[in-house]
């Protein structure tokens, strides 16, 4: 019996069937890249590990028998998953690997625009535990596309390779960065909820210095491995103009990043939105503890990554956070101590937290319009659809943050096909089981709202207590400009959010937030607070909580506090000794009997 997954030989553009410059996109360049055999083969299994000391067989289709000197033969994988091979020159193969007396067999495109003599070739195989292969053929798609982006002077090192099915997939099914020989590869692995959708994908390649490329209408249903896929960029900018810009550096008084304040999620009291400044030197604990594991293709060693720029705001936990929880977004550890070997971490209960940015003047801008962000993220890969956990959505508000509308949730539409514990394998902004990185997120579309005032939300929400040990999700960089957005709007439920008329009004914050302390040395507090609920006998506190208190749900010291009915004044300290290196300055607004109302965190740092 053989299961093969066929190659449907596509666009003579697009794979280059019949010459040597077919293949590649039309560009200006006057460097052509050096067509190479393929010598060496990287074979990986749908979750992007390695398939080492496996046995294989390939062999050039019947029909092409005669102009490939390659007459077969079986070939073993070395440690890492590669094996050399025979010069492969262009044209189509068959490798095959037999399971159980059945071959699971992948149908391997070698263009005639091969520039690489190595490749990776995803399987549509499992690795297990044991070192069993099961295979998976009929499950999802799976397929892998090798290539390289280059322009008039060379290879082009650092551009962002993206392909997608559009709002059928919700944006991105793979994503890669071409290394500094300009080579790329990217891995493919899809649930069948969106296959079909796939004969009319879409590739994105994006790079500072050149202009985008996009191509539209591909068909890459039935397709294997590929190489020779080739794109040559043109020299430009990739952005348009920007009408408005955060890089979180400078913080702004009673911010948390930038001049982006913290916000509750359905009441949340955990919300781990947070500054994060570069060489912090944190490392995933979750990892330390084999709680959960790195991707394959992972070689930063659980690290927090450096900003784009100077700061970045982070929904995550930092290197003074309790031992489970720092480097991830465990929050309030469940009482093993964050889970047990390779559940994914573990919560005491959910959190959720969003970040809200100052109010943004659209009303002489004009249409198109779209946001767009540096961002990194790493999350569950057990549920991380864009309706089951780990959700990251992007909100809008036109009536200064009293409503909320979702434009986008950049969780993948379906979950992914692999092992059946996923638990502590992560799910990246590159795709299953593969490593992070900082990408622009795809232009969100929001020209409808040329024209208003506007504030902009960032949610992240665990949903649940489960698969929480990973490292969360970083952003930078937040642009609007005058780009057509491309990336899918929302349009599933919960897409309003309302906010109670009653929240606090926090101003006059003293010391400015954001201005480094110094431990050990006293300051005086203060801040003037507002509570325009309608309760009554209201009281306004002010208390000081370190970040490892807070989390580890200890009482606040109590620093200053107005009498009962009285709420709008000036809430002050007398000296009070700084002895965390973070802590937060907590404003709760309580009724008679204390119970908490209303609160919200001001965020210091001291060194």
């Amino acid at each position: 019996m053989h299961k093969v997954i066929p190659l449907v030989l596509l666009c003579l553009a697009l794979f280059g069937c019949n010459s040597s410059s077919d293949s590649d996109t039309n560009s200006d360049a006057a460097f052509e890249p050096t067509t190479v055999e393929l010598e060496r083969l990287t074979l990986l299994d749908v979750t992007g590990q390695p398939l080492a000391n496996v046995s294989f067989t390939i062999e050039a289709d019947d029909s092409e028998r005669s102009a490939n000197t390659l007459s077969g033969g079986v070939y073993t994988t070395d440690a890492t998953g590669s094996v050399t091979i025979p010069f492969l020159s262009a044209g189509n193969y068959r490798l095959s690997i037999d399971i159980e007396g059945d071959d699971t067999a992948l149908s391997v495109k070698v263009g005639i625009n091969n520039t690489n003599p190595v490749a990776a070739i995803a399987m549509p195989v499992l690795l297990n535990e044991d070192n069993t292969l099961t295979s998976v053929e009929g499950d999802g798609f799976f397929a892998s596309f090798n290539g390289i982006i280059y322009d008039s002077k060379g290879p082009v090192e650092g551009a962002q390779i993206e392909l997608s099915a559009g709002a059928a997939s919700n944006g991105a099914i793979a994503t890669a960065i071409s290394d500094e020989n300009g080579h790329y590869s990217l891995i493919v692995n899809v649930g069948l909820a969106i296959v079909s959708s796939l004969d009319n994908a879409v590739l994105r390649v994006t790079h500072d210095d050149f202009s985008p490329l996009v191509i539209t209408n591909l068909d890459i249903l039935g397709t294997g491995a590929v190489t020779g896929f080739n794109h040559g960029l043109v020299q430009g900018s990739a952005s348009a103009d920007v009408l408005y810009r955060e890089t979180f550096s400078q913080l702004a008084s009673g911010a948390t990043c930038g001049a982006w304040t913290s916000d509750s999620v359905d009441g949340g009291v955990l919300n781990l939105w947070h500054s994060h400044d570069a060489n912090q030197g944190i490392r995933n604990q979750a990892l330390e503890d084999n709680l959960v594991k790195l991707a394959p293709d992972d070689q930063s060693q659980g690290a927090i990554p450096n900003p784009g720029t100077t700061r970045a705001c982070w929904y995550g936990q930092p290197g003074n956070a309790p031992a489970a929880g720092r480097g991830n977004f465990i929050g309030t550890a469940e009482v093993t101590g964050g889970g047990i070997t390779l559940d994914g971490g573990t919560s005491d209960e959910p959190n959720a937290g969003a970040i809200v940015s100052p109010l943004i003047d659209l009303t002489s801008a004009s249409s198109p319009l779209s946001v767009t962000f540096r961002n990194w993220w790493e999350i569950e890969s057990v549920n991380p659809n864009n309706e089951g956990f780990d959700l990251m959505s992007v909100q809008i508000s036109t009536d200064n943050g009293d409503t909320w509308s979702t434009l986008a949730r950049l969780n993948p539409l379906s979950d992914p096909i692999g092992q059946a514990d996923r638990a502590p394998l992560p799910y990246s902004n590159r795709g299953y089981n593969k490593a992070p990185a900082w990408l622009w997120q795809e232009p969100i579309d929001i020209s409808e709202f040329a024209g208003d005032q506007i504030r902009l939300r960032l949610e992240f929400d665990t949903v649940d207590e489960l698969y929480n040990g990973f490292r969360g999700w970083l952003v930078d960089e937040v642009r609007i400009i005058n780009q057509t957005g491309t990336f899918p709007r929302w349009t599933g439920g919960e897409d309003d959010y309302t906010d109670d008329e009653d929240d606090l009004q926090l101003s006059d914050v003293s010391p400015v937030p954001g201005l480094p302390l110094v431990i050990g040395e006293d300051y005086s507090f203060s801040v003037t607070a507002e509570f325009p609920g309608d309760a009554e006998n209201v009281q306004l506190k002010m208390s000081y909580i370190s970040w490892e208190d807070m989390l580890n749900a200890q009482e606040p010291t109590l620093l200053a506090e107005l009498d009962p009915g009285i709420t709008s004044g000036t809430l002050t300290s007398g000296l009070t000794t700084v002895a965390d290196d973070i802590f937060y300055i907590l404003i709760e607004a309580v009724d008679d009997q204390g119970v908490e109302l209303k609160s919200d965190f001001i965020p210091y740092s001291a060194i």
